[in-house]
């Protein structure tokens, strides 16, 4: 819907934009500040008013924010800006035409998403995007400081100190910054894949390796499988394992409820969004809870009963300072240990067994032996995790206990066999000294 024309304007400028919402909000004084340098955009099309304007109006609302107004300049003998005034602060685009060039400004505050409108941009304009700069201006306090760095092309995934993995996603499918992370989910050549926070969590392609090797090593330890509490996994694929192994309820605990929705609408495996709102009413035997897994945990020591098994899928322990840390702690571990029934095993993501990035494995199985009379550890042959179980009983053969249950087990594992569980129990020679120092 068009404006009438209501501020100072010259010969060659227009003002156009949407009617405002009146309803009444209120911010926190902090806001996010996306800089983009545009290239490859044809002579045309960074040259006219009306295709800018409309890049603007189509974009902006992808981040979610508010259009109030656009403000545009025509030069001569070429070139445009354009200011478009937000309810959430605003968005600017100077052009250069002769170089096929320009530069972006989206600055906003509450609760949009300034990476999803310069995407939506670029996009829009058939622009390469270089030199993006992200800066979190205001009291931060509050807010973890976001990790991903995105184009319309790349997602760049940091895996340790100078090194990072780049992937090409194709195409953005969602992306949303939630409460508590960056979400982004885009069709890459793995097909559709899950970042939080920049961190790849599961992708189309190998998201069943990952998630088998999340529950199974748990399962074949523990003597039943009537009872399961589930910590983060937002996918739900952990859950739908549990049922099919004969669970009898599965309670998943996740804070991120966005994130949980976000996988059951446009990720292909796990909860879809039926059966999440099943799940959420309680209706069979998945039951979801969105709040603090600390903060359950510790509501069911004053006697919600014991689990057999209890799985956390988090993202990594990070060597600084990061709001799953808290989870991963000897503390924490001591609470879940008391939750679990006689014969239970908990099992956690615990890092990576790679030489230059296995500090936050060895502090988990550190941790793990300190608070478990059994620990074992587990890796899976064909992915880059590998997970901890604790028991709350002595085992002195894992290899021989495994393998015996894995031929009782409902479930047939696609990427865990009985070789396969010799191989995966033994831990590199290197943790190995370190763990015994």
């Amino acid at each position: 819907m068009r404006m009438q024309n209501t501020g100072f304007t010259s010969e060659n400028e227009t003002v156009v934009g949407v009617v405002p919402v009146n309803t009444p909000f209120t911010m926190a004084f902090r806001g996010t500040h996306v800089m983009a340098d545009l290239y490859g955009v044809p002579f045309e099309t960074l040259n006219e008013q009306s295709i800018i304007a409309g890049v603007l109006e189509n974009a902006i609302p992808k981040g979610g924010a508010t259009l109030l107004g656009i403000q545009l300049k025509k030069f001569d003998p070429h070139g445009v800006t354009a200011l478009a005034l937000l309810s959430e602060s605003h968005v600017s685009i100077h052009t250069y035409p002769e170089k096929g060039s320009a530069f972006l400004d989206v600055f906003t505050c509450g609760d949009c998403d300034p990476d999803a409108i310069a995407r939506e941009i670029a996009n829009e304009l058939g622009a390469e995007v270089k030199d993006l700069t992200r800066v979190d201006r205001g009291d931060q306090a509050s807010v973890e400081a976001p990790v991903l760095m995105a184009t319309s092309e790349n997602v760049v995934e940091e895996i340790a100190p100078g090194i990072a993995r780049h992937w090409h996603v194709e195409e953005v499918v969602a992306h949303a910054r939630t409460q508590y992370q960056d979400v982004l989910i885009g069709r890459t050549a793995q097909g559709l894949t899950l970042f939080c926070e920049g961190e790849r969590q599961s992708s189309e392609l190998s998201q069943l390796i990952y998630h088998e090797g999340q529950i199974i090593p748990a399962a074949l330890m523990a003597e039943n499988i009537g009872r399961v509490l589930i910590i983060g996994s937002s996918e739900g694929v952990i859950s739908q394992i549990a049922v099919d192994m004969g669970a009898e309820q599965v309670t998943h605990v996740d804070i991120d409820e966005a994130c949980v929705r976000l996988c059951a609408e446009f990720l292909p495996y796990g909860y879809s969004p039926e059966e999440l709102e099943k799940a959420l009413r309680g209706e069979g035997p998945v039951r979801v809870l969105f709040e603090d897994a600390y903060a359950y945990v510790d509501r069911c020591a004053n006697g919600a009963g014991k689990f057999d098994i209890i799985v956390m899928d988090l993202p990594d322990e990070q060597i600084e300072e990061a709001q799953q840390n808290r989870l991963y702690q000897e503390e924490f571990m001591t609470k879940i240990a008391s939750l679990l029934s006689p014969d239970g095993a908990f099992i956690t993501q615990a890092g990576s067994t790679t030489y230059w990035r296995h500090e936050t494995l060895i502090r988990t199985l550190r941790r793990m032996n300190r608070v478990f009379p059994t620990t074992a550890f587990f890796e899976m042959e064909e992915q880059d995790w590998a997970w901890a179980v604790g028991c709350t009983y002595e085992c002195n053969d894992v290899v021989k206990r495994m393998t015996q249950r894995l031929s009782e087990l409902r479930y047939r594992p696609q990427f865990i066999d009985a070789q396969s569980i010799q191989k995966a129990t033994i831990i590199p020679a290197s943790i190995r000294r370190k763990l015994s120092e």
